[in-house]
């Protein structure tokens, strides 16, 4: 019989510039998007097939943060500065999957909207060299 596992979002950690990000927005804490597949393939007339090796190693990760997260003023900071910084994720409920990258940007911070109940605010941070590993 297969061993049951267990999974908290809690034990998923985004570290940005060196400090744990707090205060996340509902629903998907965080994601990582690469920008390209790893190889297009190419068919010959003949049914030859050549991969061309993908040289864009970029991502997009996708932060979302409650309005009154702590971390939010540093997104401000880092996006209005121009910092380059380090990000990445480790998702401790193996300790077995990490991504990220150094001298990434803040791309966008999305559009805030103010109602009834409190909206999260998504920030996009581009990784031009995705690393990302599981271990085991």
């Amino acid at each position: 019989m297969p061993e049951a596992q267990t999974f908290n979002v809690k034990d998923v950690n985004t570290v940005i510039d060196g400090d744990f990000l707090s205060g996340y927005g509902e629903d998907t804490k965080v994601s990582i998007e690469k920008n390209n597949d790893e190889f297009s393939p190419f068919v010959d007339a003949d049914g030859g097939v050549t991969y061309a090796e993908e040289t864009n190693e970029s991502a997009v990760m996708t932060v979302t943060l409650k309005p009154s997260s702590p971390s939010l003023p540093k997104m401000y900071t880092l996006k209005n500065n121009r910092t380059m910084f380090s990000a990445e994720v480790i998702d401790g409920n193996t300790g077995k999957y990490k991504a990220g990258g150094n001298n990434c940007r803040i791309q966008s911070i999305g559009s805030r909207e103010f109602g009834k109940t409190p909206n999260g605010v998504e920030i996009s941070i581009y990784i031009p060299k995705l690393n990302d590993e599981m271990e085991g």
